[in-house]
């Protein structure tokens, strides 16, 4: 995983929209309810007393899904429909990714080559080498999946190509946003001879359906709650577009943000292919910490105000958006 004072993107004048902190229903529909931890509890406890409590009274079996920020609505990314066929070639055809491409994708990666793939991230030609460090599963990490319910047929074979390519994407706006501060930054994925690994993991049905926490139980029944782990899972659903857990916990030791709790995202196929904004990296970013309440430019519901940053955008805090950079063209 990344540091996590990198957790803030600095790729401002690149990318012009952000998603939701933890809901992306359909439009006209009610909003989730909230749950949130207050900065300063009942009887002057701190946040970090208030996590404490509430995953105390949870067991800790529940981690990913408790102290977390408030759930809301939000649209969509522009020009991306839920409604946008999700079958294999129309993800790969919004991906731009020809029959020569998903053939080399297809091969996997010796450790010094670039992944194959089209950018998504402007001034880039190809994608950044991903990182080679450790032994693929030591340390903190995050683990890309594909994650299916038991009666949906797997297209793990078929997408996997894809879904490669969009983990490249994330790795791309982490290079490139710490570029622009003179930085290298690479996301420390679980690895097999430097490959980023996509398994296929299988939850019951129902798992997948608008509520996230529904997910994350699935996902904690399997054993994944390794609080070294971020886990991204690329889901082949389509009642959401982008998810991911953030704990508004911002001290500087033993931060649930930052190794002591597990971590989890979930990306729906309607965003997989999404070519004018990586939602994966947007929602590993909420994993990592961004954007706490308690940080310049915040919003209330976990983005910011300083557009046009991966984070930051009009997300319904009724504040104040500001330009501080120009925004991005979506690649042609």
């Amino acid at each position: 995983m990344l540091p996590r004072h990198a957790a803030r993107l600095t790729v401002s004048c690149l990318l012009a929209v952000g998603l939701a902190v933890l809901a992306l229903p359909r439009f006209g529909e009610t909003p989730p309810s909230s749950t949130s931890v207050s900065s300063t509890a009942p009887g002057g406890i701190g946040v970090r007393a208030a996590l404490e409590a509430t995953l105390a009274r949870s067991g800790g079996v529940t981690r990913g899904s408790e102290g977390l920020g408030p759930l809301h609505k939000d649209p969509v990314p522009r020009g991306v429909d839920l409604d946008d066929p999700v079958d294999t070639a129309s993800l790969y055809a919004r991906a731009g990714l020809d029959r020569v491409t998903v053939r080399a994708l297809r091969a996997d990666a010796a450790a010094t080559t670039t992944p194959p793939g089209i950018p998504s991230t402007p001034g880039l030609a190809e994608h950044v080498a991903s990182s080679c460090s450790g032994n693929g599963t030591d340390g903190r990490r995050v683990q890309a999946m594909y994650l299916r319910e038991q009666s949906t047929p797997s297209r793990y074979v078929a997408v996997l190509p894809l879904l490669r390519n969009e983990v490249a994407n994330v790795d791309d706006v982490f290079a490139v946003s710490a570029a622009k501060t003179g930085g290298i930054r690479r996301v420390r994925w679980v690895h097999a001879d430097c490959v980023p690994v996509v398994t296929e993991v299988v939850v019951p049905d129902g798992s997948l359906n608008r509520n996230f926490r529904d997910t994350v139980s699935a996902l904690n029944a399997l054993g994944m709650t390794d609080r070294n782990r971020k886990y991204l899972a690329f889901a082949d659903a389509n009642d959401l577009c982008g998810v991911g857990t953030v704990y508004q916990d911002d001290e500087p030791a033993d931060n649930y943000n930052d190794g002591y709790s597990a971590s989890y995202s979930r990306v729906d196929a309607s965003c997989w292919s999404n070519r004018s904004i990586s939602v994966a990296a947007h929602e590993l970013t909420h994993n990592l910490g961004g954007v706490l309440k308690t940080a310049p430019n915040a919003t209330l519901y976990g983005h910011c105000t300083d557009e046009s940053d991966l984070m930051c955008y009009d997300d319904g805090s009724v504040m104040p958006m500001r330009s501080v950079c120009a925004g991005r063209s979506p690649p042609s």
